[in-house]
């Protein structure tokens, strides 16, 4: 039969703080177990099916998008600066167009890689999709874009056998994924409803590399870093999130 369970902890922090400042933050951690791959399985390296189509409670694993951990935080902090503010609340008008109004939110990402699948196998099976066998420790000590895991790790199963290697290793994944978005606004307000806002947004403001996981986990039978004879990317993380990007708007409030 077919299983799915989904459990979590989840914690959120919201407060309008004074003087302008509201912050939130959002943590869940969580464990989602399946033996079977849903319709998501088009965002991430999967499997190409049940290792042994006549027993599917050997496919029970973390499934493909399980993230463990998640911490999403953000503030908007409008500046204690301009008229009727904190600092320069006697300033003339002309002062204030230019350094009043002024308001900064940010959001920080930080989420757990997703689980690595590795598939391959020496034969072929009318009964399912054999895996390799698990030989050795698949991690390594400083994990590259060139090795992520141990790829002397895995042989082929014997002729017969599906392989032990799981649908999903749940302590085996990819890179983690950490983001920052701010956003930096200037508002001029000529009436109670009517105001003009002029905005500046950088998504991965810092220009933070976020890798994919490794595009290469079909192991073709022997160990790339050990044998220059071994072809394709088994084990090799070849594609990133994007880089830094700005994008400049105005906007008229009536």
């Amino acid at each position: 039969p077919y299983t799915t369970l989904f459990r979590s902890l989840q914690a959120a922090f919201n407060h309008r703080f004074n003087k302008g400042l509201t912050a939130m933050v959002s943590y869940t951690y969580s464990k989602f177990l399946d033996n079977v791959e849903g319709n998501n399985s088009w965002s991430y390296a999967g499997n190409s099916g049940p290792a042994n189509t006549y027993n599917m409670a050997a496919e029970k694993s973390v499934d493909g998008g399980d993230v463990p951990q998640s911490l999403v935080a953000n503030y908007v902090y409008q500046l204690p600066i301009g008229r009727g503010k904190i600092f320069g609340s006697g300033m003339g008008r002309l002062a204030d167009a230019v350094v009043g109004g002024w308001e900064v939110s940010q959001i920080a990402t930080f989420k757990q890689g997703i689980p690595i699948a590795i598939g391959g196998s020496g034969w072929t099976s009318f009964g399912g999709n054999p895996r390799p066998d698990v030989i050795a420790d698949v991690h390594i000590s400083n994990p590259s874009i060139k090795e992520w895991f141990n790829t002397g790790a895995f042989k082929f199963a014997p002729y017969g056998d599906f392989g032990n290697t799981p649908r999903f290793f749940s302590n085996l994944r990819g890179p983690r994924f950490q983001n920052w978005d701010t956003s930096i606004d200037k508002n001029w307000k000529f009436k109670d409803n009517m105001r003009a806002q002029f905005r500046a947004e950088l998504f991965n403001t810092f220009n933070h590399p976020n890798f994919f996981s490794p595009s290469g986990t079909t192991y073709g039978g022997c160990d790339p870093n050990a044998s220059s004879s071994c072809t394709g990317s088994f084990g090799q993380i070849t594609g990133s999130f994007g880089s830094r990007q700005i994008q400049l708007a105005g906007k008229f409030y009536w």
